[in-house]
């Protein structure tokens, strides 16, 4: 497949702005005034307006040559016909100046220097394009990250609402279960055992209260939700009876840190769901919540039966999406979840980061 080499109309943005006649007319124009001025500081007026037009005039040409050769060989990278092209440009230029221009101007000096000032020209008109075209380019950059930090946002912003939008969805799946799986746990109290039914229907009452005011928090404080868990766990005493040894170990000096509501929730209900058998006279379950500076440490311990798992849509299964999906909202160096058996033990350890109100 042959390659054709890009036409000068095709040329970058910045050499098809550079090379305008508004461009070439103020260079020149300012380089006279330069020039005169310059001059102006050694000759007369109109000896300074005469040197400053004879030194000019003939580099205009040539200068404007090698920006065209420029433009139309080094642009598309034929630079052996670049740099040929130029040094016969620039020779025929200072061959034809000597000769002609000589007997115009008549200064030896201006005739010794024109090669030299045609190749000093032409670096320093290319130079200004160069300064333009990294300007332009460089706002554009500025431009292109702005716009690209924009989206960012916006992107994070529709990530965070879609998020937020799944928690609401797993809180609103996990209410529902919690109510119903504790009011079939009642039921049944009511019809065997009337004095824990109104105790049952008591701790409830806190349970969902607790629910139903953190529902919507981002935060709420270690104290309420320890309360919350505690509560939990006495209704599954209540439920178990004596089917079930149930540790609990609390240690925190400082309850009025802030955590995300129900995290630890779905770990103690699934150590009542998958822990615990009623063939099984040794049912266990260790329960330990620590606070220590500005972490709180969760550690559940239960029975373990690999053949009873059968995690399904259930309450279980929904509030653990939702301990994930939580956890996946808070930055990661925040929290260490990790869940594992240890040979007839199942060990849920998970720590988090505490917020000071």
């Amino acid at each position: 497949m042959s390659h054709a080499h890009p036409s000068p109309e095709k040329l970058p943005t910045q050499e098809a702005v550079g090379g305008t006649l508004v461009f070439s007319c103020l260079f020149w124009g300012i380089a006279w005034v330069l020039v005169f001025v310059s001059f102006l500081t050694i000759l007369a007026p109109l000896h300074a307006i005469r040197n400053a037009t004879g030194f000019l005039v003939p580099l205009i040409a040539p200068v404007m040559v090698l920006e065209y050769l420029f433009r139309r060989f080094f642009s598309s990278r034929r630079f052996f016909w670049w740099i040929a092209l130029s040094v016969v440009a620039v020779a025929a230029f200072g061959y034809a100046n000597f000769y002609i221009f000589k007997k115009l101007i008549n200064d030896p000096e201006a005739e010794s220097n024109t090669v030299l000032a045609i190749v000093v020209f032409f670096l320093i008109y290319r130079g200004i394009l160069f300064f333009f075209h990294g300007a332009k380019q460089q706002l554009q950059l500025n431009e292109t990250l702005t716009a690209y930090a924009q989206s960012q946002a916006k992107l994070k912003a529709i990530e965070a609402g879609k998020t937020l939008a799944e928690l609401n969805a797993l809180r609103s799946q996990l209410n529902p279960h919690f109510l119903f799986n504790n009011l079939n746990n009642l039921y049944s109290l009511i019809e065997t055992q009337r004095p824990n039914a109104s105790r049952m229907v008591l701790m409830m009452s806190d349970i969902l209260r607790h629910i139903l005011e953190t529902s919507r928090k981002e935060l709420v404080t270690v104290a309420e939700e320890v309360r919350f868990l505690q509560n939990y766990i006495a209704l599954e005493e209540i439920r178990l009876e004596d089917n079930c040894k149930i540790d609990l170990g609390i240690n925190c000096p400082d309850t009025s840190l802030l955590m995300p509501p129900l995290l630890l929730l779905p770990l103690i209900e699934n150590c009542f769901k998958h822990g615990i058998s009623v063939d099984r006279k040794n049912n266990f379950v260790s329960i330990g919540i620590e606070a220590d500076f500005d972490n709180l440490k969760f550690t559940a311990r239960n029975y373990f039966d690999p053949s009873r798992v059968t995690i399904t849509e259930s309450a279980t299964a929904v509030g653990l999406r939702y301990l994930t999906r939580r956890l996946q909202t808070l930055p990661s160096e925040t929290w260490h979840y990790a869940a594992n058996p240890e040979g007839s033990v199942y060990v849920a350890t998970l720590t988090i980061q505490l917020t000071r109100p």
